[in-house]
């Protein structure tokens, strides 16, 4: 007899834990859905373009051209510095791009800018800053490479980038 009842109330037991689990009949109900709406999604702050002048320290080390940093991010309307140390000649050559030889317009007044994504500088061992005009509406990533002769023997190439944005 007892194990008949010690059966029967093990059947009870256990229908009751499965009603629970499978939210039947004493389980706690499930909660209805949420009415809380979610919080309004704003947009990120935009924010103002950057309203300095960009600086590329050149030099080398050894037998390497080391552009620091080697790639700048410019706002529209604002020019590159290329400060070089050492000595030889240096040029600096952008890509062409869809017509367009760099992102800065030739500075007619400058000998150092013979022509639109060009520059050319000798260096004597005094630091010389090259700086071309500001940067036209033309957001995009710009390579250029930096070519550096001293007494005859040119260094090879090195490419670094300018990222012009609105």
């Amino acid at each position: 007899m007892r194990t008949a009842a010690a059966f029967v109330l093990g059947v009870v037991v256990g229908a009751g834990a499965l009603a629970v689990f499978s939210g039947q009949r004493g389980g706690a109900p499930s909660p209805p859905p949420s009415t809380i709406a979610p919080p309004p999604t704003t947009p990120p702050p935009t924010l103002p373009p950057a309203m300095c002048d960009g600086l590329v320290k050149l030099s080398l080390e050894g037998t390497t051209i080391v552009a620091n940093p080697d790639n700048v991010c410019l706002a529209v309307g604002r020019p590159l510095t290329w400060e070089i140390v050492g000595k030889g000649d240096v040029d600096i050559d952008f890509e062409l791009v869809g017509g367009n030889k760099g992102p800065f317009p030739r500075d007619t007044g400058s000998s150092h800018n013979p022509e639109r994504g060009k520059y050319k500088t000798t260096v004597a061992g005094v630091p010389v800053k090259l700086k071309s005009t500001g940067a036209e509406d033309l957001p995009r990533r710009w390579k250029y490479t930096v070519k550096w002769t001293v007494l005859g023997k040119t260094i090879p190439d090195l490419d670094p980038v300018v990222c012009i944005r609105r």
